[in-house]
């Protein structure tokens, strides 16, 4: 029984733990930086894994001293919207795909298949073009449109 155990835990769960704590390594790293004033963010001397005189001025900053909320809207309203339109077109595309049985509903699948192995930078220049002729280069809508 304790060969078993010692087995299971050097096969799995130290494994397993190593994982976890690489995945989880990134948001310890934010929180950190997160409490830490600016003078010891900057010091090489000090530890960079412990928080010295912790602070909230960096989470003050970010709530009333900029347009915060402005951006986290935004955010919101470019996703919801682009994930509907990509949601909404996908969806009749693929049903007129699968259900209606016309001529090139073979090939149109095929191309559509296809499609997803373009590099997405090659569309960089012609969607700039069509925002740009569409005059809506500076706004949330190009964003909305090309995202999809």
């Amino acid at each position: 029984m304790r060969e078993s155990f010692w087995k299971k835990l050097l096969k799995f769960y130290l494994p397993l733990a190593l994982f976890i704590i690489f995945l989880l390594f990134p948001f310890y790293w934010m929180f950190n930086t997160s409490l830490k004033p600016m003078k010891e963010l900057y010091n090489l001397k000090l530890n960079p894994f412990y928080i010295h005189s912790p602070t909230l001025a960096n989470i003050k900053t970010l709530f009333f001293e900029t347009i915060f909320f402005r951006w986290m809207y935004n955010t919101f309203f470019v996703a919801i919207l682009s994930t509907a339109i990509s949601l909404g077109a996908s969806l009749l595309a693929a049903y007129a795909i699968q259900r209606l049985k016309f001529k090139s509903s073979g090939p149109t699948g095929l191309a559509i298949f296809f499609g997803y192995l373009i590099p997405p930078t090659i569309l960089f220049i012609p969607l700039a073009t069509i925002i740009f002729d569409l005059r809506l280069w500076d706004s949330l809508w190009s964003l909305i449109l090309t995202y999809p």
